[in-house]
């Protein structure tokens, strides 16, 4: 069961209103564990593309920071262009 609403300040309340109240204890259980992992999953899924999306970035800065050590000091600017253009 996956909860896409949530009404309550916390994933555990939404898991625990959405539970099956004639369920048995140990199944009731069972559903809230797994839709609290989805709940889980989903904001480490965000939290995975944002981080390696900065890495990139850094990476990006980092080898215009190489180009520009290996020119001439009169075509640094240049280059730093070409590697601001080719981030964006």
């Amino acid at each position: 069961m996956v909860v896409t609403e949530f009404n309550d300040s916390s994933v555990y309340m939404a898991c625990k209103a959405s539970a099956d109240p004639n369920a048995s204890q140990l199944d009731q259980l069972d559903a809230m564990l797994q839709c609290i992992g989805e709940a889980n999953a989903n904001s480490l899924d965000t939290f995975f593309l944002v981080y390696a999306s900065s890495l990139v970035f850094l990476m990006q800065a980092g080898f215009a920071m190489l180009c520009a050590g290996c020119v001439q000091l009169k075509n640094v600017q240049n280059s730093m262009l070409k590697n601001l253009l080719d981030a964006c």
